[in-house]
C-alpha cells in the first residue's frame, strides 16, 4: 500500500471511528414491530445472516421491494441504488459496480462483475433474468469476491435469488399492459407432490410494439420480445439430504444499437457522401437497412445437493447451460445496403462446485471450496461480412475454450467479544485457447488467414483480509483490504491472435452498519479505495471489436445508504455515491473524434477519423463512473376497511459519465422518477397503476466510437412508460 493510500485510510478509519463513538445506545426491547424496519437476511457469505453484521457492502431487493416499485427489469434495480451502473448493449445487460465494470459484449468477454443466478455463475446477463416472478432476493456485492463465490470477479457480484419450491400449494400471477402496446404476463405455481418431493414452475412473457421506428424499413425499434420458462424439483430423502433439480429456459429477441449519437454526425460510404444527424429522425429512431436485432435462446439445467455432516455442511452445485444467438447488424447504420454483419454465435459452459462449510460454532464460522469451470465461446461458421469495406466478403468464425480450476476459502473467528477477524485466499489457474480461419467469399473461397491455435495460462492467488467490531448491539465497524482478479481473454470479433492481460483489484474498505431509535433507521456508510492494474477496455473499428488493456486505473469513493421507518405504513430510503475515478497510466489509448471533412467533394463526410489516433489517457475519467448518484424513494401502505393501498415513488440522480477512456461521447446530468399505485380488495387480489421515468427524461443507455464513417452508435434509455398490471394469488 503506497504512503497516499495509507494516509487516506487512516484518515477514513479515524472518521469512522468518530462517527461511531458519537452514537447513542438503545436498549433492545420486545415491543412490536409495527413502525420497525424489517430485517435483512442474506447468504452473501454463504450462510443465513443478518445483513447489519455483515462486514462488507451489500445492497439488497426481496420480492416485497421488487413488486411494490414495479421492478420488472434487470435495468431498473439502479434507480433504487447508488454507485451502480448497468449499461444495456443489445441483448445483454453490462454491469459496473462503483465505477468497476467492462463494455465488452461480445461472446467469449466476461464482466468485471460476476453474475449469478441461485449460485450458478452466468457470462452473460441477459435482460429477461428478471422476468422470473420467483425472485426471491437480488444480492449486490460490492468489492472482490472471489475467496466466497466459484468465479472470479474483480468488481463485485450480482445474486439474483430465486424461491424454492413448497409442499404447501399456492399459486400467484401478472398480466398487464402498457404504453408502446406494451402486454406482458406472468404465472407461478408450487405443491407438494409427495412427503419428500415438491415442485414449482415459473412462466413469464412479454412483448412490445417498441418505442421507436426504423424509418427506412418502418419497422419497430427498441423493443424487447421475450418467453421465460423455470421449473424447479426439490427432493429430500432424509432432513440431512436435500437434492435441487433446476431447468431453465429463455428467448428474446430485441433490438440493437444505431444512429448517431446526438450531437455528433454520421456518414455514408459512398457518394453522393452524406450528412446524418440524429435530430434528423428523431431521439428514439434509427435509419439503418438491416433492421438490427439479436434473437437468443438459453437453456441450464442444475443439479444442487445438499449433505448435513456432523461439522459441516457439503454442497454441490453442477450446472450446464447453453447459449444460441443470432445477430443481424447494419455496421454503418445507414439506408444503403452495402455494410452487413451476420453475426450467429453459441455458448457452451459447465461448471462444477464443491463447498464444505463449517457449522456449529459459535466462534468459529468457515468454508473451503473447489471451483471447476469449462466455456466454449464462438461465433458459428454463419459469420459474414458483406460490404464495401470487405471486397467480396468475409467469413470470420472464431472460437475460445476457456478452463478454469480454483480452490477458495475464508474463515472468521471471533478473537475477543464483538471482535472479529476474517481471512481468506484463493488459488486460480485460468487456461485459455482460441483460433479462427478468415476466408474471402470469392467463387470459390480463398483461406485469407488460417490463424494456429493460440493458448495462455493464467495462475493467481487472491485473498480477503477484514477486521470487524460490534461497537455497539446495533452498531458494526469493519475495515478490509481484498484482491481481485479477472483472467486475460481473446477478441474473437474479428479474432486477434493475442489475449488481454488480466484485470487485478486491490479494494481497500472501510465502512459502518447500525440500526438505531429501536430499529427505525437504518444507515449504513463506507469509504473505499481501488487500485487497478491492467484494466481492459474495449473500442470498435470498422464493425469488429479492439479490445486491449490500460495500465492502470484508481477510484476513490464514498457511499452511504439508509432507510426510515417514518411512522406505521410509511418507510423512506435514500442513498448517494461519490467517485473520483480516473486512469493513472494509458498510453497509446484509441480516440476517435468527428472527422474533420465537411466537403463531399474532397471524400466522406461525419463520422470519425480514420484510422484512429492513439492519446495518453492519463487523468481521464473511467467509463460508466458517475462522479455521484443518489436516490431517495418512499413506500406507504394504508390499510382500509375496503381493501390496502400502497404508494411506491423513487427519485434518482446522476451527475453524468463518460462512455469511454478518451473522454469524448458524454452523458449529461439526468434525473429519473418512477412511481407506482396499488389496490389491493382483498389478499389475494390488487391492481396497480405504474410509472417509469415520469418526467420524460432523454438519455443514452449505452455509446461508443466506431472508426470510420459510422460514427458513434448509440442505444438510447427507454422514454415515459406507464401501464397497469392486475396482480392475483390463491
Amino acid at each position: 500500500m503506497g504512503n497516499g493510500v495509507a494516509r487516506w485510510y487512516l484518515r477514513g478509519s479515524v472518521c469512522m471511528l468518530a462517527i461511531v463513538s458519537g452514537f447513542p445506545a438503545f436498549a433492545q426491547e420486545a415491543a412490536s414491530t409495527d413502525g420497525q424496519l424489517q430485517e435483512i437476511v442474506v447468504v452473501a457469505q454463504k450462510r443465513e445472516e443478518n445483513q447489519q453484521k455483515v462486514p462488507l457492502a451489500i445492497t439488497t431487493f426481496n420480492s416485497g421491494a421488487l413488486e411494490s416499485r414495479g421492478i420488472d427489469n434487470i435495468t431498473d434495480i439502479a434507480i433504487s441504488m447508488p454507485g451502480i451502473q448497468l449499461a444495456n448493449s443489445a441483448s445483454v445487460v453490462l454491469p459496473y459496480l462503483r465505477g468497476v465494470g467492462s463494455n465488452a459484449n461480445a461472446v467469449g468477454s466476461e464482466s468485471s462483475v460476476a453474475v449469478y443466478l441461485d449460485g450458478v455463475y452466468y457470462s452473460r446477463l441477459r435482460t429477461g433474468f428478471l422476468d422470473l416472478n420467483n425472485i426471491d432476493r437480488i444480492e449486490v456485492l460490492k468489492g472482490p469476491q472471489g475467496t466466497l463465490f466459484g468465479r472470479n470477479s474483480s468488481g463485485g457480484v450480482i445474486h439474483l435469488i430465486t424461491k424454492d419450491p413448497s409442499h404447501t400449494g399456492a399459486v400467484r400471477g401478472s398480466i398487464g399492459y402498457g404504453r408502446f402496446d406494451a402486454f406482458a404476463a406472468n404465472i407461478y405455481a408450487t405443491t407438494g407432490l409427495t412427503d419428500r418431493l415438491a415442485a414449482d414452475i415459473a412462466v413469464s412473457g412479454k412483448t412490445d410494439g417498441g418505442y421507436g421506428r426504423n424509418v427506412t424499413t418502418g419497422k419497430k425499434n427498441g423493443y424487447e420480445d421475450s418467453i421465460l420458462v423455470r421449473s424447479k424439483l426439490l427432493f429430500e430423502p432424509s432432513d440431512t439430504t436435500r437434492f435441487l433439480l433446476t431447468g431453465l429456459y429463455s428467448w428474446s429477441n430485441v433490438s440493437a444499437q444505431g444512429g448517431t449519437y446526438p450531437g455528433t454526425t454520421q456518414g455514408t460510404l459512398e457518394p453522393p457522401y452524406t450528412l446524418f444527424r440524429q435530430s434528423d429522425i428523431g431521439y428514439y429512431n434509427v435509419r439503418d437497412n438491416e433492421g438490427m436485432h439479436y434473437e437468443s435462446e438459453t437453456f441450464s439445467l442444475t443439479l444442487k445437493a445438499e449433505q448435513e455432516l456432523s461439522f459441516a455442511r457439503l454442497v454441490s452445485i453442477s450446472a450446464y447451460i447453453r447459449e444460441d444467438e443470432v445477430g443481424v447488424a447494419d455496421g454503418i447504420y445507414d439506408p444503403a445496403p452495402n455494410f452487413r454483419v451476420d453475426l450467429p454465435s453459441t455458448v457452451k459452459q459447465f461448471t462444477q462446485e464443491l463447498q464444505l462449510q463449517g457449522q456449529g460454532s459459535q466462534r468459529l464460522n468457515w468454508i473451503l471450496g473447489l471451483y471447476y469451470y469449462n466455456n466454449i465461446s464462438q461465433y458459428d461458421k454463419g459469420t459474414f461480412f458483406r460490404g464495401l469495406p470487405f471486397g467480396p466478403g468475409l467469413n470470420a468464425p472464431a472460437e475460445q475454450r476457456s478452463v478454469s480450476y480454483a480452490a477458495f476459502g475464508q474463515a472468521t473467528y471471533e478473537v475477543a467479544p464483538r471482535l472479529k477477524l476474517t481471512g481468506g485466499l484463493r488459488y486460480t489457474i485460468d487456461k485459455i485457447k482460441a483460433d479462427s480461419v478468415i476466408t474471402l467469399l470469392t467463387n470459390p473461397p480463398i483461406v485469407a488467414v488460417d490463424f494456429p491455435e493460440d493458448s495462455k495460462t493464467f495462475k493467481k492467488l487472491t485473498f480477503k483480509t477484514a477486521i470487524d467490531y460490534q461497537v455497539k448491539d446495533n452498531v458494526l465497524a469493519y475495515a478490509s483490504f481484498s484482491r481481485g482478479y479477472k483472467s486475460g481473454q481473446y477478441n474473437l470479433l474479428t479474432y486477434t491472435p493475442v489475449p488481454t492481460d488480466p484485470e487485478v483489484l486491490d479494494a481497500y474498505e472501510i465502512g459502518i452498519k447500525s440500526e438505531l431509535f429501536d430499529r427505525r433507521l437504518r444507515i449504513n456508510a463506507s469509504a473505499f479505495y481501488y487500485d487497478i492494474t491492467d484494466p481492459q477496455v474495449l473500442l470498435i473499428a470498422n464493425g469488429t471489436i479492439l479490445l486491449s488493456n490500460a495500465q492502470g486505473a484508481r477510484i476513490k469513493g464514498v457511499e452511504l445508504e439508509g432507510q426510515v421507518a417514518v411512522t406505521k405504513g410509511l418507510t423512506a430510503r435514500f442513498g448517494a455515491t461519490y467517485l473520483d475515478p480516473k486512469y493513472t497510466d494509458y498510453q497509446n489509448a484509441p480516440s476517435g473524434p468527428p472527422n474533420p471533412n465537411t466537403n463531399p467533394a474532397l471524400g466522406p463526410v461525419g463520422g470519425t477519423i480514420s484510422p484512429l489516433l492513439s492519446i495518453d489517457a492519463k487523468g481521464n475519467q473511467t467509463p460508466y463512473a458517475s462522479k455521484f448518484t443518489a436516490n431517495l424513494g418512499f413506500d406507504y401502505i394504508l390499510e382500509t376497511s375496503h381493501g390496502d393501498w400502497q404508494l411506491t415513488a423513487d427519485y434518482y440522480y446522476n451527475d453524468g459519465f463518460y462512455f469511454e477512456p478518451d473522454n469524448f461521447l458524454h452523458q449529461g446530468k439526468y434525473s429519473i422518477v418512477n412511481a407506482q399505485l396499488k389496490y389491493m380488495p382483498t389478499k389475494n387480489l390488487g391492481v396497480r397503476i405504474w410509472g417509469k421515468n415520469l418526467t420524460g427524461q432523454k438519455y443514452a443507455a449505452s455509446a461508443s466510437t466506431q472508426e470510420g464513417v459510422a460514427g458513434y452508435p448509440w442505444m438510447p434509455a427507454p422514454p415515459r412508460k406507464y401501464g397497469i398490471a392486475v396482480d392475483f394469488s390463491f
